[in-house]
């Protein structure tokens, strides 16, 4: 629906993404009429979402603090995943061509 092509995404990245997708995003969430909920997390809070969860971070409003995020995937095994913006199917860590430590199939 946004029209941002595998072959587009692979040359522009991010850059077509902030052009086309975020306005695309703001203007569903208005015809919808969905409310911003913010998250102010405290010292050692933990935030965990659904990927498919509409989401971006704030604006740093002190930049002498950080703001550290560990991001993880799960998956099911066998089911397929694809990037929800260049629409290429999710390749895991140890398969053919991926880098990084096989991931485990339990």
């Amino acid at each position: 629906e946004v029209e941002i092509s595998r072959e587009e995404f692979g040359e522009r990245q991010h850059e077509v993404y902030h052009e086309r997708y975020e306005p695309y995003i703001r203007q569903l969430i208005a015809r919808h009429d969905q409310p911003r909920r913010e998250f102010l997390a405290g010292q050692g809070d933990v935030l965990i979402w659904h990927a498919n969860l509409l989401h971006e971070a704030g604006v740093r409003r002190d930049l002498q603090r950080s703001r550290k995020a560990l991001v993880c995937h799960y998956f099911a095994e066998g089911v397929k995943c694809f990037h929800d913006l260049s629409g290429h199917e999710a390749a895991f860590a140890g398969e053919e061509g991926v880098a990084g430590p096989p991931v485990s199939r339990r």
